[in-house]
């Protein structure tokens, strides 16, 4: 069978019979013209560009891995779905023979970094900095060294399977607040030799069955105050030897039923001062003899309890060392509680970007280089030819800089006209319904829900990209910090949650002297994943108009990722329903007008 190659096209000179198998090669050196692969694999496709899937996005012709993953999210761990929108010619895709793939996407708003193993194994960095890693496979991380990990967020592992965790050396732990172990069987612990546990307030055991406590040697209970023991069956005590019951104050036995007192040698019962033996039926005193006042017996000496001096397990005070021992203490040491370790907080992730990204002129640029200031780095605004040791400040490569669609506003007032990117209306929304008060009393749960969509954390502790844990500041509680954001999280975050599920908080409160409103718990800045700059303006306006608002400000940066935010503040009470634009941290243009700076 025969066949030509006609505008990019096959065609053949009789049409092969229904399901016959056909063998062609389109990609040899005699039948097309331009590229041509001499072991016939490319193209790939016939009758498509071989312009890879990836990077075209043809949604009739999309790409299996696309699928593939969108098909094998994990909902255990709230695995985030690929945000794959690319857009020709931004998404730059390496694909090998075999199947394996590189992406550096640079699609605007849906920027992403994908490698992908063909049997499934793959990472992808999102728009927002988030990071997927599956493994398909087994996982090895092999460190010759040390290793440190940060998570300023909270942190949840998941295991199917068993766990196991090996240190030769020691493990330290500190929890700063609650410590919670739910186990469906059994917990079994093994010392080689102490184990020591202490609490600053109640420690409590329960058994539902049968509880036991067993010392090969000596056994201690020590208390200073009171010692309780509530039996509601039998209470038997053996002793193989000798008991001794001392007390200091007031003696009582008391039983509803039959006493008996049995030894095989001698009983003493001695009184310092009086005794009285009544009975209010018969009594009986059997003996070979009985004597009544005998005399030339002294009276049994009264015995008083000592003091308790308090050891633990090696005979040492609590805490004391082995090569400083201190035989006995007047009182239990208590529990040593660690200080909160100091955490420097990590700038906001829209700061990363480092000086280079600064504009800069090409004489600043030589002048620096020549001071030895600056080395050559991709993100700079030259470029350096490692072969010849030239550099190149004529092919610059320059960061994007945003420049605004609307021209400054000038005048008085600001005069904005009718233009379509340029919206001055007033707020709409200013319903602000009182929300349930929280007291303390267990210290801060960061997993509480204070919101229908956000937990405490997440506006604080877990902010995307600013964390702060919730202190006392600027003359308020944390009771009162609470409050604040539970009344930011009710009556505005959740709406516009409910209007733009991929919203995320990126700073909530923050730690500061009260000049922002963050510092007080009633601040909010927040980004939407998967939408590109120019959105943040019709974002904005929706905003105004359903939300209820102190201060709304879009804000606009030329540095770091380019990408924009909406701050929004509430306070219970007293708004004033502002909005402003801001650029680069400086309001742009007038005062209560929200401006498109993005095409």
């Amino acid at each position: 069978m025969t066949y030509r190659i006609e505008n990019n096209r096959i065609v053949f000179d009789e049409p092969p019979r229904e399901g016959e198998e056909i063998r062609v090669r389109v990609s040899t050196q005699n039948n097309l013209e331009g590229f041509a692969d001499p072991n016939s694999y490319y193209p790939r496709r016939t009758n498509e560009v071989d312009t890879n899937r990836l990077a075209v996005n043809d949604l009739i012709n999309q790409h299996p891995v696309v699928n593939f993953k969108k098909s094998r999210v994990d909902d255990l761990t709230g695995e985030p779905p690929t945000p794959y929108a690319a857009q020709y010619p931004f998404n730059h895709v390496q694909e090998t023979e075999s199947g394996h793939i590189r992406e550096m996407d640079d699609t605007p708003g849906h920027e992403r970094i994908h490698e992908y193993h063909r049997a499934g194994t793959f990472y992808e960095i999102h728009p927002d900095g988030t990071k997927v890693t599956k493994i398909v496979g087994e996982d090895y991380e092999i460190v010759h060294s040390n290793k440190k990990l940060r998570v300023r967020g909270n942190m949840q592992v998941f295991v199917d399977g068993d766990a196991s965790l090996y240190v030769r050396g020691s493990l330290d732990g500190q929890v700063d607040e609650d410590m919670t172990w739910n186990v469906g069987r059994n917990i079994t612990f093994h010392a080689g030799q102490n184990i020591r546990m202490y609490s600053n307030q109640s420690t409590e055991i329960t058994a539902q069955e049968q509880f036991t406590a067993t010392s090969v040697n000596d056994m201690k209970l020590q208390t200073q105050a009171n010692f309780y023991t509530a039996v509601d069956g039998d209470y038997k005590t053996t002793v193989k030897g000798n008991s001794d019951f001392i007390g200091d104050g007031y003696g009582v036995l008391m039983f509803g039923d039959d006493m008996n007192l049995i030894t095989d040698t001698h009983m003493d019962i001695n009184a310092g001062t009086t005794m009285n033996v009544t009975s209010n039926g018969a009594m009986e005193l059997v003996g070979s003899t009985i004597d009544l006042n005998k005399a030339g017996r002294a009276a049994a000496a009264a015995i008083a309890a000592p003091d308790i001096k308090f050891s633990d397990s090696r005979g040492y005070g609590t805490y004391a060392e082995a090569n400083n021992p201190v035989a006995e203490v007047d009182a239990p040491v208590p529990a040593t509680i660690l200080p909160e370790y100091p955490m420097t907080p990590l700038p906001d992730r829209d700061t990363f970007s480092g000086e280079d990204d600064v504009e800069k002129s090409l004489d600043d640029i030589r002048a620096a280089v020549t001071r030895g200031e600056y080395l050559p780095t991709s993100f700079a605004d030259y470029s350096y030819n490692a072969l010849s040791g030239q550099i190149n400040v004529n092919s610059a490569m320059r960061r994007f800089q945003a420049q605004p669609i609307v021209p400054q506003v000038t005048g008085d007032h600001g005069d904005v006209g009718d233009n379509e990117n340029i919206s001055n209306v007033a707020a709409g929304n200013t319903t602000v319904n009182p929300t349930e008060q929280v007291t303390l009393t267990n210290g801060i749960d960061y997993n509480m829900m204070i919101s229908r969509h956000f937990q405490l954390s997440q506006v604080s502790i877990s902010a995307a990209v600013s964390s702060y844990r919730i202190r006392e500041q600027v003359g308020l509680k944390e009771e009162d910090m609470i409050n604040n954001l539970t009344n930011l999280a009710t009556n505005a975050l959740d709406l516009i949650k409910d209007q733009y599920p991929n919203m995320f908080v990126t700073s909530g409160f923050r730690h500061g002297s009260g000049r922002s409103q963050h510092n007080r718990g009633q601040a909010a800045d927040m980004q939407f994943s998967g939408v590109s700059r120019a959105d943040y303006y019709d974002i904005a306006l929706w905003i105004r108009e359903n939300v209820p608002h102190d201060q709304m400000l879009l804000e606009y940066q030329t540095g770091g990722s380019g990408n924009p935010w909406i701050h929004l503040s509430l306070k219970p009470d007293g708004n004033r329903f502002e909005v402003a634009t801001f650029r680069d941290h400086r309001t742009y243009g007038s005062y209560g007008t929200l401006y498109q700076l993005y095409a």
